[in-house]
């Protein structure tokens, strides 16, 4: 079975944490990074195994080989980062409170 090539979008705390969890996992791979410093991503994918770094959350997106993405952000930011990632074609989110905001922000994705 192909292993799912799973990217963390923030390296904070909450991505350190799914990094731990993703190496603990079978089926899912810890292949990309993103963060807004390029150094901090690249510091977070040498510590915790990552195959890729991107200094900006649109160039990890833009990498085709992602299979999902995680947003290991505060709460805040979720919303405009599940955006982009809904518009580039994936994203989970354990936010509920993005599904109330989602509701008429996600209808202007799809026209």
């Amino acid at each position: 079975m192909k292993k799912l090539r799973m990217a963390i979008m923030g390296a904070g705390g909450i991505a350190s944490c799914m990094a731990r969890t993703i190496a603990e996992m079978e089926n899912v791979e810890r292949y990309a990074i993103g963060s807004r410093s390029l150094e901090k991503a690249e510091a977070f994918s040498s510590e915790y195994g990552f195959a890729r770094a991107y200094g900006s959350y649109e160039e990890l997106v833009r990498d085709e080989n992602v299979d999902l993405v995680y947003i290991a952000m505060p709460h805040s930011e979720h919303f405009e980062n599940a955006k982009l990632c809904i518009a580039h074609g994936y994203v989970i989110s354990q936010v509920p409170r993005l599904r109330r905001r989602c509701a008429f922000g996600c209808g202007r994705l799809s026209a």
